[in-house]
């Protein structure tokens, strides 16, 4: 077994879908040799592992064979083909309600529940106490759950898994129901379960909690595990397939956006054979257009090219080192490829788990520009003081917006991780904070 706690191999589930429930009956009878059914492929040759201890996201849209996946983890579902092996005990928030019976009061689910997993009543009464406090759930711990609501429901769910002492938890998208305090509590109590060392296997369609939560990520599109890597590169590419879909309905797929691009840049550049940009530290090197790097992190129209990405310090030199209170100056340098109104030029500063923790727009900021010209050049700059910690990067963003809805956005160019830099650690004026806000303080003594 060795360090492994779930080992899926070669996992396939197939549903037959029919338009109307009939149209089994006709099938199984089988008068005509006739079909009836649509096969959906919820799942194809899904193959992974899992050690104990691991903190592992699952996400893709919705239809992507997430839910289907924990349920045969589970136990729920079985495989059309392929096997899964989990060593000790599962506890999984799958749907809400799933396991209780609606006419039990809160108290009898608790134990109903723990007799399915195996756990007997002398045992769930050592824990019946932490598991309403958690639920916190008031005099309606006694009433039947039929007359619960979503959120008391997750509230009672998740109490009870994460209580019961798992070597794997699983969590479905249970959260995003409850309240925001109770949501900010269950997080901090995974975080608290997987530096016990429980295992923990979290589907949501929040990247942010992903990042915070999971080191870890698999990413499935249409049954089958499009990206399984870090947790900030996979929510990433998430996010970058997610935008493409939204923003650049004519991009099929990113290596047809960089040849649009590239015609496009042949097109308004004189006699460039090679054109270097400074990206994310790296020299990149374009050979008739074609970039060697970071690719596979930009995606847009192209009608804005982002030529060059830098960092300068106070005294007009690049750097990627900033103490705190020193002005920082992220300069981009844009050529647009068509005549472009209402330009949008965003930053997003990370910290290393890949969470946004500033940023903003010149829309934001109220800053517009005049018309661009096919083949101009503009270099935008953003100045600001250092008030951050650790290690960061950003990423920058063009788009054309003159409404305040981000749907109506069309993104020209984008591109993620575009620059890396750290805040050196000052004794004289430590930063004990994420991000330091600077504040007006002042007192009033009352006599």
């Amino acid at each position: 077994m060795g360090n492994e706690i779930i080992k899926v191999s070669n996992v396939s589930k197939l549903y037959k879908m029919y338009n109307q429930p009939t149209d089994r009956l006709k099938e199984a009878l089988n008068f005509h040799n006739k079909t009836y059914h649509k096969e959906f492929h919820a799942l194809t040759d899904i193959s992974f592992t899992i050690s104990k201890g691991e903190n592992v996201g699952i996400i893709g849209k919705n239809g992507s064979g997430k839910s289907t996946l924990l349920k045969i983890i589970t136990g729920i579902v079985q495989p059309n083909t392929g096997n899964v092996e989990v060593f000790g005990r599962v506890s999984a928030i799958l749907e809400l309600g799933s396991g209780f019976n609606p006419e039990y009061s809160g108290i009898e689910n608790i134990f109903s529940y723990g007799m399915i997993m195996g756990i007997t009543r002398k045992e769930m009464e050592l824990k019946l106490d932490e598991i309403i406090e958690f639920a916190d759930l008031g005099e309606f711990i006694h009433q039947a759950v039929k007359t619960y609501s979503s959120g008391m429901y997750a509230r009672l769910a998740f109490s009870v898994a994460i209580n019961i002492n798992p070597d794997l938890l699983i969590v479905d998208e249970a959260l995003s129901v409850g309240d925001m305090g109770f949501q900010h509590k269950c997080m901090n109590k995974m975080k608290e379960l997987i530096d016990q060392g429980v295992t923990v296997l979290f589907v949501s369609h929040d990247t942010f909690a992903v990042k915070s939560l999971c080191s870890r990520c698999i990413y499935l599109e249409q049954g089958n595990i499009k990206s399984d890597g870090s947790s900030v590169e996979v929510t990433d590419l998430y996010l970058m397939d997610t935008r493409k879909k939204i923003y650049t309905a004519e991009a099929g797929d990113i290596s047809s956006i960089n040849q649009m691009i590239s015609t496009r840049m042949d097109q308004t550049t004189d006699d460039e054979l090679v054109e270097v940009e400074s990206v994310g530290n790296d020299v990149i090197v374009e050979d008739e257009g074609h970039s060697k790097n970071y690719e596979h992190m930009r995606y847009g129209t192209g009608d804005v090219r982002i030529r060059n990405v830098t960092m300068k310090n106070e005294q007009g030199e690049e750097s990627d080192h900033f103490n705190y209170g020193e002005i920082m100056n992220i300069e981009i340098e844009l050529q647009s490829n068509k005549e472009i109104k209402n330009l949008n030029c965003c930053i997003r500063i990370r910290d290393k788990n890949g969470i946004d923790v500033t940023g903003t727009t010149t829309f934001e900021e109220d800053l517009k520009f005049p018309v661009i010209k096919k083949g101009e050049k503009i270099i935008v700059s953003f100045k600001s003081p250092n008030l951050l910690k650790h290690d960061m990067a950003f990423s920058v963003g063009i788009s054309i917006n003159d409404t305040r809805n981000i749907a109506d956005q069309a993104i020209l160019d984008h591109i993620d991780l575009a620059y890396t830099f750290k805040s050196v650690y000052n004794p004289k004026r430590p930063v004990w904070y994420m991000y330091y806000q600077n504040y007006d303080i002042n007192y009033t003594i009352i006599k």
